[in-house]
C-alpha cells in the first residue's frame, strides 16, 4: 500500500518497502508531521522512514526560492538526526560525523537553482549518511532531468540493464589496502572493431577517464554513489564506470568513455569508446566464476549449487540475493540433500558478489550444524515510529490471512516461532515509544537487516 496526501499541490509517498513508488497509487492521509512542504507550493516532499531508509519524492519542476530551499535543507537535517538509526560502529569506522557531512552541504543545495541543481544536491545530501539502502527517486512530475539515460526504469536503475554500455568491463585490485585500483575485467567478442590494434587485455590497469587522472576523477564522483563500506564504493566505481546513468551529473560523461590504459609492460594507451545498448553486446566472458573440481548440480534465483566431482562429501553454493525466492529455493536444496544422502556435508559458501535483501535466517537455521542467534536492530524512536509499527502489523495479519486462505505457508520471517519473537519486540517498542521521558533508543529483535557469519571450509 502507498499512502499519499496532497496538500496544495506537492506530494508526500509513504511506500511500503521503503523504495520509491512513481505511480499515484490508492490516496490515504497520513499525520501532517510527515509532510513537508513549503508555502509557495514549489518544492519537494521528503519522508525520512525509520530505520535508516530516506526518500525524496521529487514533485514540481519548479526549484522554489533560495529560501524555500534553506527551509527545505534545515527540515531533512532535523529530521534525519531525530528519526534515523545510525551505527556508531560504522560511523566510527568511516570516521564520519554524519551531521557535519551533511551541513557541509546546506550552501551548495540552497544555491541549486535549476531542476537539475537540485537534484543532484539532494542525491549527495542522501549519500552523505553512507547508507546504501537509501536513494533519491525520480517520480512523475517532478523535477525534470536532461541527462536521461536509465530513467526508462523509473525508480532507480540496477547495473547492467538498459543503461547504456561501453564495451568494456572492470574490476578492483583489492590486493593493497589503501592503494585500490581498477583493471580490465572483460571486453566484447569485437573489440577490435573499437579499439583497432589497441585491443585492451585483461589486467591492464586504468589510470585515467576523459582525460582526468582516476584519482581526481572517482574524488569527484564519489559523493553520486550509494554506498556503506570503502570496498562497497570500489565495487560501485568498477560497476559503473563503463556506465551512462542519470545518477551521476552530465558533466562526467562524454559522446564517447574514454580511458587512458597502462599494460603490464607499463606502456600507457588511450581507447574512445561508443557507449551501446546491452542487448547488442556480446562479451567475451573474461573473469567467469569457475570452481575446479566441482560440478554444477542446478541453479535457483538464490544461488547456484555445486557438488565436488571427486565425490568428497563438500557442496559449494555460489549465492546471488537473499530475496523471495530464498524459502522455495532453500527447501529445494534441503529436499536434494535428503534424497542423496548429504545432510552431513560440509558447504562452501561464496557470497562474494552476493546482493542484500531478508529471510537469512531462514537460510542459516537450515545449513547451519550449530545454534546461533540473529542480530539485532536498532530501531530508533521518534514522533513516526507509532506508525512504523502499525503498519508493520497490518502487513504481517494480512500475510497471515492471505496464506491461511490460501493453505500455504505464511512468509519465512514471521514462520519462526509463529512470529513472536520479531512481534514481541515490536510491541515493548511501541509501549517505548508512548511512555513520556523514555530512551530514545531501544535495540529490537529484527529481521529486516540480517549480518551472517557464512560457514567455509579450508
Amino acid at each position: 500500500m502507498t499512502c499519499t496526501q496532497d496538500l496544495s499541490g506537492s506530494r508526500m509517498e509513504y511506500p511500503e518497502n521503503g523504495y520509491a513508488k512513481n505511480s499515484s497509487a490508492r490516496e490515504k492521509h497520513l499525520h501532517p508531521d510527515f509532510i513537508v512542504t513549503n508555502r509557495l507550493n514549489h518544492l519537494v516532499s521528503l519522508l525520512i522512514l525509520p530505520l535508516c531508509c530516506l526518500l525524496a519524492s521529487l514533485v514540481s519542476a519548479d526549484p522554489g526560492t533560495a529560501e524555500d530551499r534553506a527551509a527545505l535543507f534545515d527540515y531533512i537535517l532535523e529530521k534525519t538526526l531525530e528519526r534515523g538509526a545510525f551505527s556508531p560502529i560504522k560511523n566510527r569506522n568511516l570516521n564520519l560525523d554524519i551531521e557535519e557531512a551533511m551541513r557541509s552541504l546546506r550552501g551548495e543545495l540552497i544555491e541549486a537553482d535549476t531542476d537539475e541543481k537540485l537534484y543532484y544536491a539532494l542525491v549527495k545530501l542522501s549519500n552523505s549518511r553512507r547508507d546504501r539502502h537509501l536513494k533519491v527517486s525520480l517520480v512523475e512530475g517532478g523535477l525534470a532531468l536532461e541527462h536521461t539515460a536509465g530513467t526508462v526504469l523509473g525508480n532507480y536503475p540496477e547495473s547492467g540493464t538498459t543503461i547504456m554500455h561501453a564495451p568494456i568491463r572492470f574490476a578492483v585490485d583489492f590486493g593493497t589496502p589503501g592503494s585500490y585500483f581498477l583493471f580490465v575485467s572483460d571486453i566484447v567478442n569485437n573489440m577490435g572493431d573499437f579499439a583497432g590494434t589497441d585491443v585492451p587485455k585483461v589486467g591492464d590497469r586504468l589510470t585515467a577517464v576523459n582525460g582526468r587522472p582516476i584519482v581526481a576523477y572517482l574524488e569527484e564522483k564519489e559523493p553520486y554513489h550509494r554506498h556503506s563500506s570503502e570496498l562497497g564504493i570500489w565495487r560501485q566505481f568498477a560497476a559503473w564506470m563503463p556506465q551512462k546513468s542519470y545518477q551521476f551529473p552530465p558533466r562526467f560523461y562524454k559522446d564517447a568513455f574514454t580511458c587512458t590504459l597502462e599494460r603490464k609492460s607499463g606502456e600507457l594507451y588511450t581507447l574512445s569508446l561508443p557507449y551501446l545498448d546491452p542487448a547488442v553486446i556480446e562479451w567475451a566472458g573474461h573473469g567467469a566464476r569457475c570452481f575446479a573440481g566441482f560440478n554444477l548440480v542446478f541453479s535457483t534465483p538464490t544461488f547456484d549449487f555445486y557438488r565436488s566431482e571427486a565425490g568428497k562429501p563438500v557442496i559449494l553454493l555460489d549465492w546471488h540475493r537473499f530475496h523471495s525466492n530464498l524459502v522455495a529455493d532453500i527447501d529445494r536444496l534441503m529436499d536434494y540433500a535428503v534424497e542423496h544422502n548429504m545432510l552431513d556435508n560440509a558447504i562452501i559458501w561464496d557470497a562474494t558478489r552476493s546482493g542484500g535483501g531478508g529471510r537469512g535466517v531462514y537460510a542459516i537455521q537450515r545449513l547451519s550444524p550449530k545454534p546461533f542467534k540473529t542480530t539485532f536492530g536498532n530501531l530508533r524512536i521518534s514522533d513516526i515510529t507509532p506508525a512504523f509499527i502499525e503498519r508493520m502489523r497490518k502487513r504481517y495479519s494480512n500475510r497471515q490471512l492471505r496464506a491461511n486462505s490460501a493453505g500455504e505457508a505464511t512468509d519465512a520471517r514471521e514462520t519462526l516461532n509463529d512470529g513472536s519473537w520479531r512481534w514481541i519486540g515490536l510491541r515493548t517498542t511501541s509501549l517505548r515509544a508512548s511512555t513520556p521521558g523514555r530512551s530514545t533508543r531501544t535495540m529490537s529483535p529484527s529481521n529486516w537487516r540480517i549480518c551472517l557469519s557464512m560457514p567455509t571450509v579450508g
